[in-house]
Protein backbone atom coordinates (compact mmCIF):
# COMPACT_ATOMS: atom_id res chain seq x y z
CA UNK A 1 0.00 0.00 0.00
CA UNK A 2 1.78 3.14 -1.14
CA UNK A 3 1.80 6.69 0.10
CA UNK A 4 2.59 9.08 -2.74
CA UNK A 5 4.65 11.93 -1.27
CA UNK A 6 4.93 15.38 -2.83
CA UNK A 7 7.13 18.11 -1.37
CA UNK A 8 5.56 21.24 -2.86
CA UNK A 9 8.60 23.39 -2.02
CA UNK A 10 11.08 21.27 -4.00
CA UNK A 11 8.53 19.61 -6.34
CA UNK A 12 10.16 16.31 -5.36
CA UNK A 13 7.84 13.28 -5.47
CA UNK A 14 8.33 9.67 -4.45
CA UNK A 15 6.54 6.71 -2.91
CA UNK A 16 6.67 5.27 0.61
CA UNK A 17 5.53 1.64 0.82
CA UNK A 18 3.44 0.72 3.85
CA UNK A 19 3.43 -2.79 5.26
CA UNK A 20 1.99 -4.40 8.35
CA UNK A 21 5.48 -4.83 9.77
CA UNK A 22 6.50 -1.18 10.09
CA UNK A 23 5.34 2.18 11.38
CA UNK A 24 6.10 5.37 9.45
CA UNK A 25 7.03 8.42 11.54
CA UNK A 26 6.81 11.88 9.98
CA UNK A 27 8.53 14.75 11.77
CA UNK A 28 10.94 17.66 11.62
CA UNK A 29 13.91 15.92 13.29
CA UNK A 30 15.67 12.63 12.69
CA UNK A 31 14.88 10.25 15.59
CA UNK A 32 15.75 6.63 14.74
CA UNK A 33 15.42 5.69 18.42
CA UNK A 34 11.67 6.39 18.15
CA UNK A 35 10.96 4.68 14.84
CA UNK A 36 13.14 2.95 12.26
CA UNK A 37 11.03 4.11 9.27
CA UNK A 38 10.73 7.86 9.14
CA UNK A 39 10.37 10.82 6.84
CA UNK A 40 12.06 14.06 7.97
CA UNK A 41 10.44 17.33 6.84
CA UNK A 42 12.35 20.62 6.97
CA UNK A 43 9.39 22.86 7.76
CA UNK A 44 8.89 24.92 10.95
CA UNK A 45 5.15 24.07 10.94
CA UNK A 46 5.98 20.38 11.30
CA UNK A 47 6.45 19.09 14.86
CA UNK A 48 9.57 17.15 15.81
CA UNK A 49 7.33 14.06 15.75
CA UNK A 50 4.24 15.10 13.81
CA UNK A 51 2.37 11.88 13.07
CA UNK A 52 2.57 8.11 12.71
CA UNK A 53 1.08 5.96 9.91
CA UNK A 54 0.73 2.17 10.12
CA UNK A 55 -1.27 -0.82 8.87
CA UNK A 56 -3.14 -3.45 10.85
CA UNK A 57 -4.27 -6.66 9.18
CA UNK A 58 -6.55 -8.88 11.23
CA UNK A 59 -6.52 -11.89 8.90
CA UNK A 60 -5.68 -12.90 5.32
CA UNK A 61 -9.26 -12.48 4.08
CA UNK A 62 -9.61 -8.77 4.86
CA UNK A 63 -7.86 -5.66 3.61
CA UNK A 64 -5.57 -4.03 6.15
CA UNK A 65 -6.72 -0.92 7.98
CA UNK A 66 -4.30 1.99 7.58
CA UNK A 67 -4.22 4.35 10.56
CA UNK A 68 -2.81 7.82 10.99
CA UNK A 69 -2.21 9.31 14.43
CA UNK A 70 -1.56 13.04 14.72
CA UNK A 71 0.42 14.07 17.82
CA UNK A 72 1.41 17.55 16.65
CA UNK A 73 0.52 21.00 17.93
CA UNK A 74 -0.38 22.29 14.44
CA UNK A 75 -2.54 19.38 13.35
CA UNK A 76 -2.71 17.36 10.14
CA UNK A 77 -5.30 17.78 7.39
CA UNK A 78 -7.07 14.73 5.95
CA UNK A 79 -9.07 15.72 2.84
CA UNK A 80 -9.19 19.29 4.17
CA UNK A 81 -10.45 18.33 7.65
CA UNK A 82 -8.18 18.92 10.63
CA UNK A 83 -7.15 15.84 12.58
CA UNK A 84 -5.81 17.38 15.78
CA UNK A 85 -4.12 14.96 18.17
CA UNK A 86 -6.33 12.09 17.12
CA UNK A 87 -6.63 8.97 14.99
CA UNK A 88 -8.24 8.27 11.62
CA UNK A 89 -8.46 5.29 9.31
CA UNK A 90 -7.31 6.16 5.80
CA UNK A 91 -9.35 5.34 2.70
CA UNK A 92 -8.19 5.06 -0.91
CA UNK A 93 -7.22 8.47 -2.38
CA UNK A 94 -7.21 10.30 0.97
CA UNK A 95 -5.05 13.44 0.85
CA UNK A 96 -2.88 14.10 3.92
CA UNK A 97 -1.42 17.60 4.29
CA UNK A 98 1.31 18.40 6.81
CA UNK A 99 2.60 21.95 7.14
CA UNK A 100 2.73 24.18 4.08
CA UNK A 101 4.87 21.98 1.90
CA UNK A 102 4.09 18.28 2.34
CA UNK A 103 1.24 16.34 0.73
CA UNK A 104 0.74 12.59 0.87
CA UNK A 105 -1.85 10.67 -1.15
CA UNK A 106 -2.84 7.31 0.27
CA UNK A 107 -3.59 4.75 -2.43
CA UNK A 108 -4.44 1.17 -1.87
CA UNK A 109 -7.03 -1.39 -1.02
CA UNK A 110 -9.18 -0.29 1.87
CA UNK A 111 -12.21 -1.60 3.61
CA UNK A 112 -14.34 1.19 2.14
CA UNK A 113 -16.44 3.54 4.20
CA UNK A 114 -18.17 0.82 6.18
CA UNK A 115 -17.72 -2.84 7.05
CA UNK A 116 -20.51 -4.87 8.67
CA UNK A 117 -19.46 -7.71 10.94
CA UNK A 118 -22.30 -10.14 10.28
CA UNK A 119 -22.27 -12.11 13.53
CA UNK A 120 -23.25 -9.15 15.68
CA UNK A 121 -24.32 -6.56 13.08
CA UNK A 122 -21.45 -4.28 14.15
CA UNK A 123 -20.12 -1.64 11.78
CA UNK A 124 -16.53 -0.42 11.37
CA UNK A 125 -16.39 3.13 10.07
CA UNK A 126 -13.48 5.29 8.96
CA UNK A 127 -13.70 8.03 11.61
CA UNK A 128 -12.85 7.80 15.30
CA UNK A 129 -15.41 9.76 17.34
CA UNK A 130 -14.31 8.83 20.83
CA UNK A 131 -11.83 6.78 22.80
CA UNK A 132 -11.51 5.32 26.24
CA UNK A 133 -9.39 2.97 28.28
CA UNK A 134 -10.32 -0.15 26.35
CA UNK A 135 -10.96 1.06 22.82
CA UNK A 136 -12.16 3.63 20.35
CA UNK A 137 -15.65 4.43 19.05
CA UNK A 138 -15.96 5.03 15.30
CA UNK A 139 -18.80 6.79 13.61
Amino acid sequence: MPLLVCDRRTTRSYTIELSTSNVIRIGRVNAPEICASEYVVDDPQVSSTHCFIWNVCFDESTAPLTYIQDISLNGTLINGRKLHRGFAILSDQDLIEIGDHLSLRFTGETFGKEVVLEERDWKVLSQVIGKGTFGKVSG
